[in-house]
C-alpha cells in the first residue's frame, strides 16, 4: 500500500507554509494552484500544473507584488509539493 501525500492545500486554512504570510487573494490563488499540483493524476499533468503555479509566482515577481524573500519561498514550496507528488506517482506507477 502506498502512503498518500496529505492534501493540505485543497481545503486548508492558515499559512501555506510556516511564517509565509500572504495577502488573502494571493494566498487563495496559490492554495488553488498547489492543490492542483497535489492532485495531478499523472506526470504530464503534474508538470503542466507545476508550470502554471510557477507562472503565477513569476507574475507576482514581475509585478513586484511581494518581497523577494516571499517570492523565493513560493518557488521553493511549489517545487517541494511537485517533488512529493512526483514521488507518489512513481510509487503508484
Amino acid at each position: 500500500m502506498v502512503a498518500r501525500m496529505s492534501r493540505r492545500f485543497r481545503n486548508g486554512a492558515g499559512e501555506l507554509a510556516p511564517k509565509l504570510i500572504l495577502p488573502p487573494v494571493i494566498q487563495d490563488e496559490m492554495r488553488k494552484r498547489l492543490a492542483g499540483v497535489e492532485e495531478a493524476p499523472h506526470a504530464t499533468e503534474l508538470e503542466a500544473r507545476r508550470r502554471e503555479a510557477l507562472g503565477v509566482v513569476r507574475g507576482l515577481e514581475i509585478a513586484v507584488a511581494l518581497e523577494a524573500a516571499r517570492i523565493e519561498r513560493l518557488y521553493i514550496l511549489i517545487d517541494d509539493v511537485a517533488s512529493a507528488r512526483g514521488l507518489e506517482l512513481e510509487q503508484e506507477g
